[in-house]
């Protein structure tokens, strides 16, 4: 064990407790160190002006395949999160923050393997998918859902189906259309759109449409557009329940 007091041990030195400095992955060998540093000699995320650092290095990193391991929280009370980071030879990873409560923002991917995705809340849950842009034009994705399993073969992720939300038009103060598009794959090809729910309520089928039940329309006008329009039904009622025929 090193604290900051001292930094030989089995007559092998170690980084001399520093401050301001930042000592690389391979200058630690064997040794649990303990330390406080100016929060920005290290590039240290943590809030605040001080910060505590614990540093575990199992053996030499400057051998090949070893590494160093630091833990990072904050020391003058501005702060209550913990980061991690890990290096060897002379370069240093990002520090990543260790999760300790409720809420937490990430600022790069999750990658979640194995593994089920359950929310509750008592108002009912909310999942937001939110594009960080300064602007947004027609048509940008605004967030996207993608279904997907393994290649049978090559093992490699391939996806079958998606939803995604779209930009209507370019996006101004109080202005804000949005759309959704439905997209299905075929045995052979890529993603196609199946649906469309546009910004003005409109729903544009690319393919078929089969209707199991009944079929009600509740509007002023029906219009049909078709080369051929075949009705197979024995009786077709007009104008039937109502009281006058105007």
């Amino acid at each position: 064990f090193v604290d900051s007091s001292e930094n030989t041990v089995r007559s092998v030195a170690y980084p001399t407790p520093a401050r301001s400095n930042n000592p690389d992955p391979e200058d630690y060998g064997r040794v649990f160190h303990t330390e406080m540093k100016q929060k920005s000699s290290i590039s240290s995320p943590v809030g605040g002006y001080w910060t505590g650092l614990v540093t575990m290095a199992p053996y030499n990193s400057a051998s090949s395949g070893w590494y160093t391991t630091q833990i990072n929280f904050g020391a003058d009370g501005a702060d209550g999160d913990l980061y991690t980071r890990r290096g060897t030879g002379t370069t240093w990873g990002d520090w990543r923050q260790i999760i300790t409560a409720d809420s937490a923002a990430f600022t790069s991917d999750i990658t979640a393997t194995g593994a089920d995705v359950s929310i509750a809340h008592a108002g009912g849950p909310e999942l937001s998918l939110r594009r960080d842009d300064v602007t947004t034009a027609a048509d940008d994705r605004l967030g996207q859902i993608q279904f997907g399993s393994d290649d049978p073969t090559d093992g490699t992720f391939n996806y079958g189906a998606a939803i995604k939300g779209m930009a209507g038009v370019a996006w101004d103060t109080n202005s804000f259309p949005g759309y959704l598009i439905f997209q299905t794959r075929n045995t052979t090809g890529a993603l196609a759109t199946a649906l469309t729910l546009d910004y003005q309520k409109k729903a544009i089928f690319a393919g078929n449409v089969e209707v199991q039940g009944d079929f009600e329309v509740n509007g002023i006008t029906t219009t049909t557009n078709v080369v051929n329009l075949d009705v197979s039904d024995n009786i077709i009622g007009l104008n039937r329940g109502e009281t006058s025929n105007s």
